[in-house]
C-alpha cells in the first residue's frame, strides 16, 4: 500500500516535468510557478523511492549470489551484506512513510511570535 502511494507520487512527479517541458506551460507564468512548486514538494519523496528500488535491486542481486555461491566464506560475506541491504530497505521504507504523509497547509505559511 505504502509503495503504490509512492508510485502515484512518482508518476506525478514525470508528469509534472512533462508539463513543465511543455511550451503552453512556459507562457502561463502561473501554471509553472504551481507545477514548479508542486515538483519540488514530490522531489524528495521521489529520490528515496529511487534509493528504495536499487537497495531492493542489490538485495534482490543478492539473494541470488548466495544460491550461487560455493564457498562459505562467499556465503557468510553475502549474508552480512544482505542483513545490511534488508535494514537499509526498512529504514527507507519508514523515510517515505513519514514523507508520503499529507501535508499541513499551514507549514506554509509565516508565524509571527
Amino acid at each position: 500500500m505504502i509503495l503504490e502511494k509512492v508510485a502515484r507520487a512518482v508518476a506525478r512527479y514525470d508528469e509534472l516535468n512533462r508539463l513543465l517541458s511543455d511550451p503552453a506551460t512556459a507562457a502561463e507564468p502561473n501554471k509553472r510557478r504551481e507545477y514548479g512548486q508542486e515538483l519540488s514538494g514530490l522531489a524528495e519523496t521521489v529520490e528515496k523511492y529511487r534509493q528504495y528500488q536499487n537497495t531492493e535491486s542489490e538485495l534482490n542481486h543478492a539473494r541470488e549470489m548466495m544460491a550461487d555461491a560455493d564457498d562459505d566464506e562467499m556465503r557468510a560475506f553475502i549474508r552480512d551484506e544482505s542483513a545490511d541491504l534488508q535494514a537499509r530497505l526498512e529504514t527507507l521504507e519508514q523515510e517515505l512513510r513519514v514523507l508520503i504523509l499529507p501535508k499541513d497547509a499551514r507549514d506554509q505559511k509565516n508565524v509571527f511570535v
